[in-house]
């Protein structure tokens, strides 16, 4: 069927059978008419209704495509239901609208019209230094610090948008995060990646170590520092240049710095089709319009470019600037290449990112740099003095937790509330554009109406309302049952303190287990990887494995001040299960911080290979290998450690084998004040040895990363099961389990087996992040499973913020709607 579209826009109708307005040019006799051509079918399918158990979701078919309106857990099934509804034949239908002229009309732009840099982390303590230039389908991220990937569905920004990474340096506060963003790109199906900086193979090899997945993806590098001299390493695509201005001040891989210049290229007009329909332009006269031409149509009409074409957009540029020290200021300030490419951009620069240090962005050298740049240039600053934020998910979903238990469950200490006028303005200096940034906040390019920085997606990051909001369901009502079963597990609570003796602190009772990371293989929104800290007393500490982030966890979960004051000259040891990344990513801050804090080594228990590792970043990057001690967990037994377990206040450390990978072991504790044995499984499918180890212990730490479906994986995995794990804990006659390390195919609550809360005899509890719980308040874990199971707790909204269209916008989703997809190490 053809529609004259002449005849519809004359008229002021409304082509209702028009699935796509993108226009089909044809000649019709003298008058040049224009008309589109449609499906001989269509229809609206309602896929999903809404019901129990149902998404909500429509789609719109025709002969050959299919426009997807939402997509909820279960839809595919619903698919081959309605013969010929083929999801290969699923389009993209998401347009960008511009308004024109007048009439208000709409068109169609390409994805170059959207254009914003965002702040995936300002500096503050426990974010990375990190920002990326987002469009509508590409992603530019420009350093990637230990947990980067965990912002980015916060932002709705998906990783796999992301195949370039740009590094200002090879500093471990940039790079932490590369392994694991990367295999998450190849679970998401993304074989390309490319990183950009100094002595890039040398990097590769570093991040490639453990994990032979990597070798699946084609990993490539741009490297600066071997490049020919003569010539420059720019990156170009149809949206960006990207231009690097490498900076040395010696001779290590860590001793230079990258200062990249950026541009958003120039958009070009674009043709308002329907004011030619309305001018009645001949289609073979559009590429003059197009081209700059003034035309004489036959009526006598004038038409020139301006009348049916938009604005075009011109080119802007940013500037990224990483200088921690005042020699790097100094030999950027003298650098030529630097000079020249700030002379010939001086006037699009429109924003720098300042990657600096607090001390230095107030010296008289720093702001001679600043006065280089016109002084309507925003300077957007990345430090440690920036407003401490983190991800909105953990509050809301600790704040649930906390209207269950508050002992059990403590609020983050991490401020997530702001004042917009102590941001906007760098300690009140007299410069209105020195900007100390928010996590989440962004400089829009594009559209050219909303250029600038926006504040708009911090306004609903507020504390009061994730906890007015956090038990409510997803249309702002009470979760149906929660409020009954809440009251009952108050009355138990209430029963259990009558019961207990009144003369003992249980918030001073020791030993303290604090769950820091308990998901499998790779971060979630509400879980990180493993991390178990051990408060032996109020002077000693060991934590039992360390993944990715877990120094940001811990100002999390302690705030800044304590961490940087007490907590570190606690921190005694750290124990390492197994080579797996998830396990030990976090390993080299946690030593640089702890060095930094107390100017003495720490004592690490790890596996050879991990060993090997560390001394291949002291040769190739940064030598840290004084700031450690290292003690290989295969020869635990044959070394000398009373000194250690002195510090540790411990009777016995005890690494014993396990099954799963090479050189895997869990551990024993047993402590001086009061004997207190506790095991912890690291990843393991049950293991004799450890059962034999570990009889009788006040409290199993075990694996439980696989529920009982999945068991002949599990043993593919040499993983447990969700009843592996409490069997485990049976036949050890452990006084008390809890269950960690679960698949991210659980969500928030793994699957438990209904008869095991009669067989366990209130003996198990389930690990959550932030979970704090000592020996004397086990008994008060096994009474939250029943509130804890019920679905409408966990099948809640999670605040998330679109960056789709260059301006931030609150939004809600329901984990329903959202596929999490992970493979296991």
């Amino acid at each position: 069927m053809k529609i004259n579209l002449y005849y519809c826009l004359l008229r002021g109708l409304k082509p209702k059978t028009a699935v796509n307005y993108r226009q089909l040019w044809t000649k019709s006799g003298d008058n040049n008419n224009t008309s589109t051509t449609t499906s001989a079918v269509s229809a609206l399918h309602v896929l999903g209704n809404g019901s129990a158990g149902n998404p909500c979701s429509v789609c719109l078919s025709s002969d050959d495509r299919l426009y997807l309106f939402n997509c909820g857990q279960g839809l595919q099934r619903f698919l081959p239901q309605y013969r010929g509804l083929k999801l290969k034949t699923a389009v993209n239908y998401r347009q960008l609208w511009t308004k024109s002229g007048d009439n208000n009309t709409t068109t169609t732009t390409s994805a170059s019209a959207v254009s914003a840099l965002l702040v995936l982390g300002n500096g503050s303590a426990g974010n990375p230094c990190s920002v990326c230039l987002a469009s509508d389908d590409r992603l530019y991220l420009f350093n990637c610090g230990q947990g980067l990937q965990r912002f980015l569905p916060q932002y709705r920004i998906k990783a796999v948008k992301c195949q370039n990474l740009f590094l200002t340096s090879n500093s471990w506060h940039n790079i932490s995060g590369i392994s694991g963003l990367l295999l998450t790109q190849i679970d998401s199906g993304i074989k390309r990646f490319t990183i950009h900086t100094n002595d890039s193979q040398k990097l590769l090899d570093l991040i490639r170590y453990f994990d032979v997945k990597l070798d699946n993806c084609q990993l490539s590098a741009v490297d600066y520092y071997q490049s020919d001299p003569t010539t420059d390493t720019i990156f170009t695509d149809s949206y960006v240049e990207i231009r690097p201005i490498v900076v040395n001040i010696g001779d290590r891989n860590t001793d230079r710095t990258v200062v990249y210049f950026c541009k958003v290229n120039r958009k070009a007009g674009q043709l308002l089709l329907d004011k030619c329909f309305h001018l009645k332009i001949p289609r073979n006269l559009l590429p003059k319009l197009k081209s700059g031409e003034t035309l004489e149509l036959d009526n006598g009409l004038t038409v020139r470019p301006s009348d049916v074409m938009t604005a075009e957009v011109p080119e802007q540029s940013f500037v990224i600037l990483e200088c921690q020290s005042l020699e790097v200021l100094n030999s950027i300030l003298l650098n030529d290449k630097f000079l020249l490419n700030l002379n010939e951009t001086y006037d699009s620069i429109e924003c720098v990112v300042h990657m600096t240090t607090d001390f230095l962005m107030k010296s008289h050298e720093y702001q001679s740099l600043i006065s280089l740049f016109r002084s309507e240039t925003k300077h957007l600053i990345l430090n440690e003095m920036n407003p401490s934020f983190g991800l909105i998910s953990l509050h809301r979903t600790q704040s649930q937790l906390n209207s269950l238990d508050e002992k059990i469950f403590p609020l983050i200490k991490e401020n997530i509330d702001y004042n917009k006028s102590v941001i906007n303005l760098y300690n009140n200096n007299i410069n209105e554009n020195l900007i100390s940034c928010q996590t989440g906040l962004q400089y829009v390019f594009r559209p050219l109406g909303q250029r600038g920085v926006s504040f708009d997606g911090l306004e609903l990051v507020s504390m009061k309302f994730i906890r007015e909001d956090a038990l409510l369901d997803h249309l702002k009502n009470e979760r149906q049952g929660l409020a009954e079963s809440i009251s009952d597990l108050k009355a138990k609570q209430q029963l259990l303190e009558s019961q207990s003796n009144s003369n003992v602190s249980e918030d001073k009772q020791y030993p303290e287990i604090v769950f820091l990371g308990t998901s499998s293989a790779q971060p979630l929104l509400n879980r990180n990887v493993s991390a178990i800290l051990v408060n032996i007393t109020d002077e000693s500490s060991i934590l039992l494995d360390c993944g990715e982030d877990t120094s940001g966890q811990l100002y999390r979960f302690y705030g800044s001040n304590y961490i940087n004051n007490y907590f570190y000259q606690k921190l005694k040891a750290i124990f390492v299960s197994h080579i797996h990344t998830d396990h030990h990513m976090g390993l080299i801050q946690l030593i640089k911080d702890s060095y930094k804090y107390t100017n003495k080594p720490l004592t690490i228990f790890i596996p050879p290979m991990v060993n090997d590792w560390l001394n291949q970043y002291n040769r190739e990057f940064e030598d840290i290998s004084h700031q450690y001690v290292c003690y290989a967990t295969t020869e635990l037994c044959d070394k000398d450690i009373t000194s250690v377990l002195s510090d540790l206040r411990l009777n016995r450390l005890e690494a014993i084998p396990v099954v799963h990978c090479l050189d895997s072991f869990g551990v024993l504790l047993e402590t001086i004040d009061g004997n207190k044995r506790i095991v912890y499984s690291g990843d393991a499918e049950p293991t004799d040895q450890l059962i034999d180890r570990g009889q009788g212990c006040d409290l199993l730490i075990h694996e439980a990363t696989q529920d009982d479906s999945l068991a002949l994986l599990a043993r593919k995995q040499c993983h447990s099961t969700v009843s592996e794990a409490i069997d485990v804990g049976r036949r050890m006659s452990a006084k008390f389990t809890i269950l960690t390390h679960f698949s991210a195919r659980f969500g928030k609550m793994p699957l438990i087996p209904d008869n095991v809360f009669d067989d366990n005899n209130g003996r198990l509890g389930i690990a959550y992040d932030f979970m704090r719980v000592s020996l004397n308040q086990l008994n008060r874990l096994p009474i939250l499973l029943p509130t804890l199971r019920i679905e409408q707790l966990f099948n809640n909204n999670t605040n998330s913020i679109d960056i789709s269209f260059g301006v931030i916008f609150a939004t809600t989703y329901d984990f329903g709607c959202h596929i999490f997809r992970t493979s296991h190490t």
